[in-house]
């Protein structure tokens, strides 16, 4: 059975099934594919949250450094956090003042959410680089170094610095 990403390469929401399928198998080659394909602009890096964004990177790394250890741990607390939210959600007999309560909360986040999604793409549309995707907190870039490549970098600010972070060498792309 395909998978929504298989199905659908570049439907909203392929990017988050890939990310999620390659991190929570630990397969640094779909990873590193799917960051690919971020910065060839064949998925959408806008529908990554930063946590997912993050832990998608530490996968794709061959030596995970503290900040890629933490990455995967944050992704697998959301992860389960939510699990546990969805389950007392189904499993509590909720009135509809509680609904609309909860609902209202959610419509709050979801609004949130959007706004840093126009952001991004504002800074995204204001940098005019191509090579370069925001990508949860920083961005991804694909160089080609003396004619070899491309190799991923990750960059981010970290502790007021500008941090660049290497994540691997991809495929060039089918032709």
């Amino acid at each position: 059975m395909l998978t929504l990403a298989e199905q659908a390469p570049n439907s909203r929401g392929a990017a988050m099934v890939s990310a999620r399928q390659a991190i929570e198998h630990g397969d640094r080659s779909r990873a590193l594919e799917v960051l690919a394909r971020i910065a060839r602009g064949e998925l959408p890096a806008e529908d990554l949250e930063p946590v997912v964004s993050e832990a998608l990177v530490a996968t794709a790394r061959a030596e995970q450094e503290e900040r890629d250890r933490a990455a995967l741990a944050r992704y697998e607390q959301v992860h389960a956090v939510s699990e546990q939210i969805v389950q007392l959600l189904r499993s509590t007999p909720w009135d509809r003042s509680d609904l609309a309560r909860i609902r209202a909360v959610l419509d709050d986040l979801d609004q949130v959410r959007r706004e840093q999604e126009d952001e991004r793409q504002r800074d995204e549309q204001m940098g005019g680089s191509q090579s370069r995707r925001r990508l949860g907190t920083g961005s991804l870039e694909a160089k080609l170094i003396r004619g070899f490549g491309p190799y991923l970098y990750y960059r981010f600010r970290e502790g007021g610095r500008h941090r660049s972070m290497y994540v691997g060498k991809v495929a060039p792309a089918k032709s």
